[in-house]
């Protein structure tokens, strides 16, 4: 993340809302294409989880959306808080 950040230092991470050091927030983007475009993005995330499994507690979802009528960013549309289950 820092890499990228320095390669581009106009656009900080978060769009610098998490300060001068950020930690990275693990997500996941959904997007929208063609099957065929999704088939193989499937295939690839599939590949890599199964070659380097990844265990985490996810606390809350947030669903942000980037709308054509707005000026291209993304934006939050809503938390989900999730109950921990035991």
């Amino acid at each position: 993340m820092r890499a990228v950040w320095s390669a581009f230092p106009e656009s900080p991470p978060y769009e610098g809302v998490l300060g001068a050091d950020p930690k990275p927030i693990p997500h996941i983007t959904v997007l929208k294409g063609p099957d065929d475009q999704l088939d193989e993005v499937e295939r690839a995330v599939q590949g890599r989880l199964e070659s380097s499994p990844i265990e985490l507690i996810v606390r809350e979802i947030t669903i942000s959306e980037k709308l054509s009528t707005n000026d291209g960013r993304w934006h939050l549309r809503d938390r989900v808080s999730l109950q921990p289950c035991l």
